[in-house]
């Protein structure tokens, strides 16, 4: 196995940071330098992860926890308010799909389940967000990290 510290992927990272720095300014292409900077090195870490010439699991799944809260702030600010409702299971449906991704247990199969039934309850709530009791919640929901 090839041992890659630590210093060696933050090199990389800074190294596409200024590569790509460069590139969006000659391709006038909009996208976030630092997003893309971490996505591709966590795709190449999890590569190296399948052939087994990586192993630190710990750093990559923090890459990849990096994107999917950059992925949920992302999806917040393009959807509808109304949206928002959808937010808690979203952000555990991405939280899923990396576990599974770098380690499977049989533990997988109740989390998922219980993240489809979180999204049932809650497209239940948005279906009837119009009536009272349901409109009380999912204004809740919706607001729930607005005023911390």
């Amino acid at each position: 196995n090839i041992m890659i510290s630590i210093s060696t992927v933050f090199t990389i990272i800074i190294s596409l940071f200024f590569i790509l720095l460069i590139v969006k300014s000659l391709t006038k292409k909009n996208f976030c330098v630092i997003c893309l900077s971490f996505v591709l090195t966590w795709a190449y870490l999890l590569c190296m992860l399948f052939n087994n010439s990586f192993e630190d699991k710990v750093l990559l799944g923090i890459f990849m926890g990096q994107t999917s809260i950059g992925i949920y702030y992302l999806l917040e600010i393009k959807l509808r308010k109304r949206f928002h409702i959808f937010r808690l299971p979203f952000l555990l449906t991405l939280t899923i799909i990396i576990y599974s991704i770098l380690s499977y247990s049989s533990e997988v199969i109740s989390a998922i389940k219980l993240t489809i039934a979180i999204w049932i309850l809650f497209m239940f709530i948005f279906v009837y967000r119009k009536s009272p009791k349901a409109k009380t919640l999912a204004k809740k929901i919706i607001e729930c990290c607005k005023r911390w």
